[in-house]
C-alpha cells in the first residue's frame, strides 16, 4: 500500500529551506493559526471539537480496517 508522509511546519520556516529541497514537497494546503483569534467563539470551539472527534474516528476506522 502506498502511503504519504504529512509534515507540519510553520510557513516562515518552510521558506528558509533551500529551493531545491522545497521543490521535492507538494504543498497541499496552508492553514492559518486560527485558535488564538477565535478561542472565545463558542461556535468555533464546538465545531473544532466535532472536527477533532470525527477525524480521530475516521483515522481509527481506517487503521482498524487496514489491520484486520
Amino acid at each position: 500500500m502506498k502511503s504519504d508522509v504529512i509534515l507540519k511546519i510553520e510557513q516562515s520556516k518552510f521558506e528558509t529551506i533551500a529551493p531545491e529541497i522545497r521543490g521535492k514537497f507538494q504543498v497541499l494546503k496552508v492553514e492559518p493559526q486560527d485558535y488564538d483569534e477565535h478561542k472565545d467563539d463558542e461556535v468555533f470551539i464546538s465545531l473544532q471539537k466535532q472536527y477533532k472527534k470525527s477525524s480521530k474516528e475516521l483515522r481509527d476506522y481506517l487503521f482498524n480496517k487496514r489491520n484486520k
